[in-house]
């Protein structure tokens, strides 16, 4: 690139030479300095620059209002204190709201492993607790109810989805029926999506109704996808023959 033109450019260079908050004199000096066809580049953008960059003394002159208005930044000179303010703009902001949403939305993945690990940790503790308080005779007649699941309400369908699930029975030290429900489907898959929800809740209602007729206890129903991974857990109250509570993913 060719230059365009060198010429004695006189320019008051203010000095601060201070300590502390004090400023010192200003002094000025004649220098050379050479201007070219120079562009500044910025991620492959070539900046706007309305005043035209130069070199001196084997370094390049910017303008720093022009570096800061393309780097979305506003410039407030104090000429009292001689000192050059750069502020954010709003840009920024946008930025950092989107790196909070994102954040967030990590947090909120976090808090449902989480959720998870516990649940896993809740049926090791109903797996214990079965072994150490399950009679040979209660075990049977919990594998019966199993058997009568399996084959009663082995399917759910309503007009756009049809779903499989096999179950597995236990009961907590408190009485408390549990009942794991494993589906042939991934939790994001459209199935589970595409359920209607309070058909699904009449589906696992009825569930428990089945099992309160021969137990006459409350009944906690985790549901879990192909990869047992938690997807829904719904609580049966005895007393009330209702669903008082449940979760969904």
């Amino acid at each position: 690139m060719k230059k365009k033109s060198s010429f004695i450019l006189i320019l008051l260079l203010c000095l601060f030479l201070s300590t502390g908050t004090s400023v010192g004199k200003s002094a000025s000096q004649q220098i050379t300095a050479w201007f070219y066809e120079i562009q500044v580049i910025l991620d492959g953008k070539s900046l706007m620059l309305a005043t035209q960059p130069f070199i001196y003394n084997n370094h390049t002159y910017v303008s720093i209002n022009d570096v800061a208005k393309n780097l979305g930044y506003t410039v407030q000179w104090d000429d009292k204190s001689k000192t050059m303010n750069l502020s954010s703009s709003s840009s920024d902001q946008v930025a950092l709201s989107t790196m909070k949403y994102e954040l967030d939305r990590k947090n909120a993945e976090i808090n449902s492993l989480k959720y998870q690990l516990e649940q896993k940790n809740l049926e090791l503790s109903i797996l214990k607790e079965n072994r150490e308080y399950g009679s040979s005779s209660s075990q049977t007649t919990l594998s019966g109810m199993e058997n009568i699941l399996d084959n009663g309400f082995y399917r759910y369908s309503d007009d756009d989805v049809s779903m499989r699930f096999s179950f597995s029975l236990g009961r907590q030290s408190n009485d408390d029926i549990i009942v794991r429900m494993y589906g042939n489907f991934d939790r994001t898959s459209s199935t589970w999506r595409n359920r209607y929800s309070s058909d699904f809740r009449s589906y696992i209602l009825g569930i428990c109704k089945e099992i309160d007729y021969s137990f006459n206890d409350d009944v906690i129903v985790y549901v879990y996808d192909e990869d047992d991974d938690w997807i829904a857990d719904y609580k049966y109250s005895d007393s009330n023959n209702r669903i008082t509570s449940y979760s969904e993913y």
